[in-house]
């Protein structure tokens, strides 16, 4: 009765994937290319179907973890209603650089520039006016240390 909507849960087990974040932080070893290609790619992909993950982190995106695998890149925690008023595609990264930073803070591995750089290029379909706004609102978020590199 009334106004509402209906959220249903499609749960499929993946075996032998882990996290950028425990890539980062507990195994101290950064994503291979094609998986940073790939990540980059999914995002792009899911902000142009129109979606924005309500908690994209490092933790919420899995790749293979034998990079010698075939590349494969997955979001998780899809929770439509964390998605604040007034969201953006440059501002939903923003939250991936605060999780990045965060990792970094605690001694996590580092991206190299060139993979930072190829992932915002990919999650941004190389759209030039996209991926400046979105190196405009990303940048703030990293250590300063990360940000001259």
């Amino acid at each position: 009765m009334g106004l509402g909507f209906e959220v249903a849960q499609i749960i499929q087990l993946e075996e032998n994937v882990v996290s950028i974040s425990d890539l980062l932080g507990i195994e101290k070893s950064p994503p291979a290319r094609p998986q940073v290609r790939s990540t980059g790619e999914l995002i792009h992909r899911f902000h142009s179907a129109g979606f924005l993950h309500g908690d994209l982190n490092l933790m919420n995106i899995m790749v293979n973890a034998d990079p010698s695998a075939p590349v494969k890149s997955l979001l998780v925690d899809l929770d439509p209603g964390s998605v604040p008023p007034g969201a953006n595609r440059t501002g939903n990264l923003a939250r991936l650089a605060r999780s990045y930073a965060k990792i970094i803070d605690k001694g996590g591995t580092r991206l190299t520039a060139g993979d930072r750089f190829r992932f915002l290029y990919c999650a941004t379909g190389g759209d030039r006016t996209l991926l400046k706004a979105a190196l405009k609102q990303c940048l703030p978020h990293l250590p300063e240390r990360e940000r001259s590199r």
